[in-house]
């Protein structure tokens, strides 16, 4: 790992131990990108952070991108286990499902005005 890598890695550790002292939920959304590193190199800096935060977001690629030999609902339930308190399953415009440990909450997605593509998640555009 380069140092340059290795001090970006240290910084967001610190600002979730920052975060966790101060008593603020932290939340992880993955949007992993395959052209900035490759899934082998990723998958534990990703997943240590996953495993450190209290809400992790993701599509169903990046769940299973931490435990490939399992589907989306398998790897948030090993995420519950590594330490995170909820996981959020982000399916686009079909909704999203939240695992807690208790029965998956299913919530329907909706369709919306795009106005600026920049923050608008997965939406359906009309």
């Amino acid at each position: 790992m380069t140092q340059t890598l290795r001090g970006r890695r240290e910084t967001v550790h610190a600002a979730i131990d920052r975060a966790k002292a101060a008593g603020t939920t932290v939340t992880f959304d993955v949007n992993y990108r395959s052209r900035l590193a490759a899934a082998d190199d990723a998958r534990p800096v990703l997943r240590e952070i996953a495993e450190r935060a209290d809400v992790v977001f993701g599509g169903a690629e990046e769940l299973v991108l931490w435990f490939p030999e399992t589907d989306a609902a398998g790897a948030a339930s090993r995420l519950l286990e590594g330490g995170a308190r909820q996981v959020v399953l982000k399916d686009g415009a079909a909704g999203a499902t939240l695992f807690d440990g208790g029965a998956p909450v299913i919530a329907p997605g909706f369709v919306i005005d795009v106005v600026d593509t920049v923050g608008a998640g997965d939406p359906v555009v009309r």
